[in-house]
């Protein structure tokens, strides 16, 4: 265990950190769960999200969409918030593994090479907290704008 007030993440050792410990009020198994959602659930709802879309679209402009009583513009808008709520939760994840790894070693290197028994560590952990809150961004930005584009243009329409 680390000495009283010194963040782990900061410390230069040799020695292995154990994946129970904790840094501020999280362990590092937890940081590294919270790093992976916030790096890989975005992109996963934004595209579960476009084929919901493109389904629905699909089922309003095909010829028994009139009978399903399928309104276009209300499950577009609906899947925009959830999914906008997904990113922003997946934002905040990244943005606190991002803020208790500040200060990391950026001299770690890859696992194989033996440091920290091939753990992983801290540095990485912050790499991809600052790529997940960048991308996280970007996939909220462009499912706002998809959405608001499906839901301006006309449907069911020959180009």
């Amino acid at each position: 265990m680390a000495a009283t007030g010194v963040n782990p993440a900061r410390r230069e050792t040799l020695v292995a950190p154990s994946p129970d410990e904790r840094i501020g009020r999280f362990t590092l198994r937890q940081l590294g769960i919270l790093q992976w959602t916030g790096t890989i659930l975005a992109p996963s709802i934004w595209f579960s999200q476009y084929l919901f879309g493109y389904g629905v679209g699909q089922a309003v402009c095909s010829a028994g969409g009139a009978h399903w009583g399928v309104d276009f513009d209300v499950y577009q808008l609906t899947a925009m918030a959830v999914t906008g709520l997904v990113e922003i939760a997946t934002w905040t994840c990244a943005l606190l593994v991002f803020l208790h790894t500040r200060g990391a070693d950026w001299g770690d290197g890859p696992p194989e090479e033996g440091r920290w028994g091939a753990q992983e560590p801290y540095g990485r952990l912050h790499f991809f907290a600052a790529a997940g809150m960048v991308a996280n961004l970007l996939f909220l930005a462009i499912t706002l704008l998809a959405a608001t584009a499906a839901v301006t243009d006309v449907l069911c329409r020959q180009s």
